[in-house]
């Protein structure tokens, strides 16, 4: 998300409008994976540093070809300098980015699992029960049995874009099988937005 989205996010923390709830789960989850996410970026983002074009001979003083190879040398400085602010902002503790994220934790409710709520977590997945993505982890049946465990008492806003939690028919929707457990156990709201910044908006 963009840092007008977190920044804002914040303010809507400070100004006690909304009640962040961060899962111990997400918190782990966030931590373990922000490395393996910056490094392939990096990777992919790098293989245009790798991109050469094999010109003829006979084509090579050809001016159109000249330009080219000068945009492409051009192309290659600036995709370096990117590379380059992109690390900084996320390796960097002191930069923008890694301070908002830290005040936004920090402000955050942090919910803890205990030995029953990863037992149900388990049992969630074996039986083939959203959210989940394969039989082999069982992280988003974490979070999900510990939102039903926490927050069943408050109007609740999921926000989730890796599609573990959204309908099969509509990804801009809850899954209808989480809907209709939290209908189950609550008469609280259920919403659910893809990105935080359409939640924001």
């Amino acid at each position: 998300e963009s840092l007008v989205s977190l920044n804002t996010l914040l303010e809507l923390i400070s100004q006690k409008k909304i009640e962040l709830c961060i899962p111990r789960q997400i918190l782990d989850e966030f931590y373990r994976n922000k490395r393996t996410t910056s490094r392939e970026f990096t990777k992919q983002f790098g293989k245009l540093n790798d991109l050469s074009i094999g010109v003829p001979k006979f084509l090579k003083s050809y001016k159109k070809v000249k330009i080219l190879e000068e945009n492409l040398k051009k192309m290659k400085k600036i995709n370096r300098e990117i590379l380059e602010e992109y690390n900084n902002r996320v390796s960097n503790p002191k930069s923008r980015l890694n301070r908002q994220i830290k005040s936004i934790f920090s402000q955050a409710k942090k919910m803890e699992e205990n030995d029953a709520t990863l037992e149900r977590a388990h049992y969630r997945t074996l039986r083939g029960n959203p959210p989940r993505k394969n039989n082999s982890t069982f992280g988003d049946a974490i979070i999900w049995e510990t939102i039903l465990k926490d927050l069943i008492d408050k109007d609740l806003t999921i926000i989730s874009g890796d599609g573990d939690f959204s309908s099969e028919i509509d990804d801009e929707k809850i899954h209808e099988f989480l809907e209709y457990e939290w209908k189950e156990k609550t008469q609280k709201n259920l919403k659910f937005f893809v990105t935080l910044g359409r939640f924001i908006n």
